[in-house]
């Protein structure tokens, strides 16, 4: 499964939702376009008549600024939905850096989210077993650095992918970690 959100460009006083909001295909500095903002849930497929894979949309909700629910809420709220109708199924979800957040929290077990952490994010490791002693068990365990520290130790390996109609060789490293 895929998230991200697409601006549907509308005018008018009449048009519910629309608002200036960001568009990332606007041209010009500012990157601002007016109409409504979608929220979109994705099947990701490999179709045998294209090269490519495809995007089909399976949830889309519309997402107006200035209120109290955030895109990334609304994002986890219909991957929940679908992982609900999908029950015993596992999920992968992907999404670009915009999609990060304590929403994503409680995700199904089934689900699992993939997206960009921010350069400034600091990582932890998993919470130690609890001792049994009286007080709050901790939370999470010694602290591990941001990404670029991790990388600057972590273990590489070669790994072969296929993006964008060509297969490359990237490097991958697999952490176990809190943000």
């Amino acid at each position: 499964m895929a998230v991200d959100d697409t601006l549907f460009k509308r005018r008018g006083k009449k048009v519910f939702g629309a608002a200036w909001q960001h568009d990332g295909a606007a041209t010009g500095p500012r990157g601002l376009g007016r109409g409504t903002c979608f929220v979109v849930l994705g099947l990701v497929v490999d179709l045998p008549f294209l090269a490519r894979p495809v995007c089909l949309p399976v949830m889309a909700r519309l997402w107006r600024p200035k209120q109290e629910v955030s895109k990334v809420d609304i994002a986890a709220s219909m991957i929940r939905l679908l992982t609900a109708c999908h029950h015993g199924r596992r999920i992968h979800v992907v999404a670009d850096a915009a999609y990060h957040g304590k929403a994503l929290r409680d995700l199904p077990a089934a689900c699992t989210f993939t997206t960009r952490l921010p350069a400034s994010s600091v990582l932890f490791a998993p919470a130690p077993p609890r001792t049994g002693k009286r007080g709050r068990p901790a939370l999470k365990g010694a602290r591990l650095g941001t990404p670029a520290q991790l990388a600057a130790t972590a273990d590489f390996a070669p790994a072969r992918v296929t993006r964008y109609q060509r297969t490359d060789t990237v490097y991958l490293a697999e952490v176990t970690c809190l943000w």
